[in-house]
């Protein structure tokens, strides 16, 4: 997806767009988020963000370990926990 954007390949793009929008687990949705804030892919920031603030609670119950990721991330950490308060 980064190399996508990166060469404007919009439909390759899209297409891994709309894999991980139908993907987003809370198992991949701390690791999306932080790699989405790393490369810069704010529509990916924004599905993954979107997920962890709307499942914060069965995030914390079924995949805990994933939010360790964020320790190295603190203002994604801040983001996360405003919304989830």
């Amino acid at each position: 997806m980064r190399k996508a954007h990166e060469f404007s390949l919009v439909r390759a793009y899209n297409l891994c767009m709309r894999h991980c929008v139908r993907g987003v687990s809370s198992a991949n949705a701390i690791a999306w988020l932080v790699r989405a804030e790393e490369c810069r892919l704010d529509d990916l920031r924004g599905v993954a963000l979107g997920f962890v603030q709307r499942h914060f609670r069965r995030l914390r119950a079924e995949a805990p370990a994933t939010l360790a990721s964020l320790r190295a991330h603190p203002d994604l950490m801040l983001e996360v926990m405003e919304a989830a308060i």
